[in-house]
């Protein structure tokens, strides 16, 4: 086998797998979080769910800005939600004491479950859009 055939199968996992993980978690996580938000508030479903497929976050973040309206009392909820996750990542961290938690793990829940529970708070799972949409007469 020649140099670059080796390059390229160690480097596989970094250039290919790693972009489809995060796509994956963006699409089953974010992109219906976005869905469910969208359809609460009356607003582009499907705009929505692409914003929180592609840019995951950042989509739910814009998404929620156009269909909640922010008061002081969801802005301190929101700053007690980021304490929360700072604690509990760095409980884990020291609880597990091994470097590759640090390394691996600790990104994938402030990804996946911080931001979430940032964002949403109780409703960080809740991934379905049923209920009743308000339309005005």
């Amino acid at each position: 086998m020649n140099t670059q055939a080796l390059l390229f199968i160690g480097l596989a996992p970094l250039v290919i797998l790693i972009p489809l993980f995060i796509a994956f978690l963006n699409l089953i996580i974010f992109g219906l979080q976005n869905r469910n938000i969208s359809y609460k508030a009356n607003i582009n479903i499907k705009r929505g769910f692409l914003l929180g497929t592609i840019l995951g976050p950042l989509g739910m973040l814009i998404n929620l800005m156009q269909a909640v309206k922010p008061t002081m009392k969801l802005l301190i909820f929101g700053i007690f939600r980021v304490l929360l996750v700072l604690l509990i990542n760095r409980l884990i961290v020291i609880a597990a004491n091994l470097d590759i938690v640090y390394n691996v793990f600790s990104p994938i829940f402030i990804y996946v479950f911080g931001t979430t529970f940032i964002l949403r708070g109780k409703d960080s799972f809740n991934f379905s859009a049923n209920g009743t949409i308000k339309i005005d007469n």
